[in-house]
């Protein structure tokens, strides 16, 4: 996934991910490796919805993550990112199915 210039994106990932205890998001978020197969794009496509409602919790209860409180505002980074990584990986319909499939 590319985080250049996002560094603050990843680590508010990385710690959605632990707090899910989501390892094959902490795997994909904490390595340059873009290698991914449908069932990686599937857990990250849900991953990301799961890190969303959390996200909403969070700025919904006034709590701060990582020092920031705009949850919406790192959310919406952070789908650009990992739907952007899905396109470019040739996994866009995996991401399409996983928010057809939870919204």
């Amino acid at each position: 996934m590319n985080f250049i210039d996002e560094e603050k994106a990843r680590d508010i990932a990385i710690y959605y991910a632990e707090k899910l205890d989501d390892k094959v998001a902490l795997a994909l978020l904490k390595s340059n490796n873009s290698k991914v197969d449908a069932d990686k794009a599937a857990s990250i496509s849900r991953f990301y919805w799961n890190m969303l409602d959390l996200a909403v919790f969070d700025q919904e209860s006034g709590n701060k993550i990582l020092d920031e409180s705009d949850m919406e505002y790192w959310m919406s980074r952070l789908m650009n990112i990992i739907s952007g990584f899905l396109e470019e990986t040739g996994f866009q319909s995996v991401w399409d199915n996983i928010s057809d499939e939870v919204n």
